[in-house]
């Protein structure tokens, strides 16, 4: 997914919150504002990606890693089948690892290709905002997305490691099984856009991304 397609989805869920605050504002929610914290876990899938040029072809390498998640947000019912939540978010995924071919031309050696072996290590922060849909008192159906920042640091068998604080987005949904009154389990799906990971080594650039499986539990008071 490119990043101009990422920006069109948050556009589409950023515009249904505003329409749904617009028109609720002057209805009555049985619902409490709230606020509330908890952490999601799951699997990353995180994805380097480098576009084609006048010298290479374009490609991708994948490597799943845990990722842990810690959040406190505040949640907004506009009606009692409609509501928002906001949400600071920090992450951290653990390292992943690479391996790509490097061509001579790439790089001053003797030899005709070499195998680069590549290690990442992502933390960042993000603030989220959600539309829930209030189906009944156990299942709470979810879209949202989310503006922050990504800490991608690189380390590299034959390049010096280097650090790069990138602007990210998000964007997912998922579902919300409220088991009781101030507790929820959340199950969500969500693709990140991670911004460089690698600048000026082989490539001009390696874009780096994420598709998140998490679960989290959520207590609000």
């Amino acid at each position: 997914m490119k990043l101009n397609k990422v920006v069109l989805a948050m556009s589409s869920v950023l515009a249904l919150n505003m329409i749904t605050m617009d028109f609720a504002t002057a209805a009555d929610s049985s619902r409490d504002v709230g606020f509330y914290f908890g952490t999601r876990v799951g699997g990353s899938t995180e994805i380097i990606t480098n576009d084609s040029d006048d010298r290479h072809d374009s490609g991708s390498e994948n490597d799943t890693v845990f990722k842990v998640a810690p959040y406190i947000g505040v949640s907004v019912p506009w009606t009692d089948f409609v509501g928002s939540r906001f949400e600071a978010e920090w992450f951290y995924n653990t390292k992943a690892s690479y391996s790509y071919k490097v061509f001579k031309h790439d790089f001053g050696t003797k030899y005709d290709s070499f195998t680069e072996n590549t290690d990442i290590k992502t933390t960042g922060a993000f603030f989220n905002t959600y539309v829930d849909f209030y189906v009944n008192s156990l299942v709470t159906p979810y879209v949202g997305v989310g503006l922050g920042y990504a800490h991608v640091k690189a380390e590299g068998k034959y390049f010096d490691s280097q650090s790069n604080n990138n602007f990210a987005v998000n964007v997912g949904g998922g579902v919300a099984l409220n088991l009781a009154k101030n507790f929820a389990v959340d199950f969500g799906i969500r693709y990140n856009y991670l911004g460089k990971a690698i600048k000026n080594v082989y490539y001009k650039d390696i874009d780096l991304s994420a598709v998140d499986y998490t679960v989290g539990l959520r207590l609000q008071f």
